[in-house]
């Protein structure tokens, strides 16, 4: 599977310009994605990024000091 990077839209463009049917041109732009090689790491998903924010806040807030109510 491969994911969204920046500029699969200008690669596709190309793809597009040169095959003018949608069909044609999705297939061949699968195909050419499928056998590049991912030079960068993936990026963390946001459901990950959120749990990693989430247990820091936890983390913090068990080592803050009481509150008092006044």
């Amino acid at each position: 599977m491969v994911g969204y990077v920046q500029g699969m839209s200008d690669l596709l463009s190309v793809v597009y310009a040169i095959m003018q049917d949608d069909s044609d041109a999705f297939w061949c732009f699968c195909g050419f994605m499928s056998r590049m090689v991912c030079t960068a790491p993936p990026l963390p998903s946001a459901s990950s990024v959120l749990t990693g924010e989430i247990q820091l806040l936890d983390e913090s807030n068990r080592n803050a000091p009481p509150t008092r109510n006044t």
